[in-house]
């Protein structure tokens, strides 16, 4: 029997940067300690794209590293997490630090400070479009607010509207794809074509619920947390030396509650149509069922006729036979059997459906 011992070995490598990590293990842990902390190295290598705009709004384009912004910043390095536009799956967030605030609202990633504003993911469409306002609002002299407010007012401005834009053009599509199912008139390729076009737009509409949810959830977290508030006055600690007090944030309380109400009135739009879509449907299907009864019902009558017809047709079928009735010579012994199986047919169909009607099978 052989036994293995497992050596506890202590070690520390110098990084390229001059620091010094310590690891302690054995050789396959200190192994993967290290690979993950060259892994991050190498994630924390990568520069971030962004833009520079100042207090008078000119532009300046950067690339940056997470750990030189951090530092400068004195951030947490998770906190860039939210800028970073290689997670595209982050929740909509504005965290307030000491010298900045960390926003992550839509398609906007923004690192505002007291005289500057961080734009990340430039080449992005709906962020090149966001600019010239941004640099509107920041130089406008009458504005009251302080450089800080005035950048993150831009950014709810342009997302508000980014959210009302798509909802104008979202709530209509569904409406039209539901009143055409709602029609009397309809028929059934009318409702299969429709519900063809329903279900991409019914997916959309979800889609748009749950980035509403989010972003109602981002503004609501800020407006519970007085010290978030009151953390946001960044030109205010840059000339002073010292936040404000912590119920001292009406300013910002009431620009975030005035966008607060326009998300949330877009969300009961939103939650309003969705049941709209949720009851037509029901409705369409009551009115797919009950024409499937209705094909059902007559394929139960013309069932019930051919089983008539083919009781006739076996009498018919007996006298057929090769055997002496005594009624072949009879001259209108035809006549009265194709009379009295026709009869007997008819009977027994309007016998069954009476019997159906009685059972109330169709009701």
């Amino acid at each position: 029997m052989t036994m293995s011992t497992k050596r506890n070995i202590h070690c520390s490598v110098v990084l390229g940067d001059g620091r010094k990590s310590n690891f302690s293990g054995s050789i396959e842990e200190i192994t993967l300690q290290r690979e993950r902390m060259i892994r991050n190295e190498a994630i924390a290598a990568v520069p971030l794209v962004c833009i520079e705009i100042d207090i008078h709004g000119n532009i300046t384009p950067k690339q940056v590293q997470k750990t030189d912004l951090a530092s400068s910043l004195k951030l947490n390095f998770r906190d860039l997490r939210v800028v970073d536009p290689s997670f595209r799956n982050e929740s909509p967030v504005f965290l307030a630090r000491k010298n900045a605030v960390i926003v992550h609202f839509e398609h906007i990633r923004a690192v505002v400070q007291a005289t500057s504003v961080l734009l990340f993911d430039p080449p992005n469409p709906a962020v090149q479009n966001f600019i010239p306002s941004l640099r509107s609002r920041i130089r406008d002299p009458s504005h009251p607010l302080p450089f800080e407010f005035r950048s993150l007012e831009a950014i709810l401005i342009d997302v508000c509207g980014s959210l009302s834009r798509q909802l104008r053009t979202l709530v209509p599509a569904v409406e039209n794809v539901l009143d055409t199912l709602s029609s009397n008139e309809t028929g059934a390729d009318s409702v299969r074509i429709c519900l063809d076009r329903l279900l991409p737009l019914q997916n959309s509409l979800n889609e748009f619920d749950v980035k509403i949810r989010e972003a109602h959830a981002a503004l609501n977290e800020v407006l519970r947390n007085d010290e978030d508030m009151s953390e946001m006055y960044l030109t205010t600690k840059l000339e002073t030396g010292h936040r404000r007090r912590v119920d001292q944030h009406e300013e910002v309380e009431m620009m975030f509650e005035t966008y607060l109400k326009q998300i949330d009135s877009m969300r009961n739009e939103v939650v309003s149509t969705i049941q709209t879509v949720r009851v037509t449907e029901n409705i369409t299907q009551i009115r797919l069922d009950a024409m499937r009864n209705r094909i059902l019902r007559l394929e139960v009558y013309l069932n019930l006729g051919m089983l008539s017809l083919s009781s006739g047709a076996f009498c018919s079928g007996l006298f057929g036979m090769n055997l002496t009735s005594h009624m072949e010579d009879h001259p209108y012994a035809f006549y009265l059997v194709s009379s009295s199986l026709l009869g007997f047919s008819a009977f027994a169909f309007f016998v069954a459906v009476a019997w159906i009607r009685w059972k109330r099978i169709f009701q």
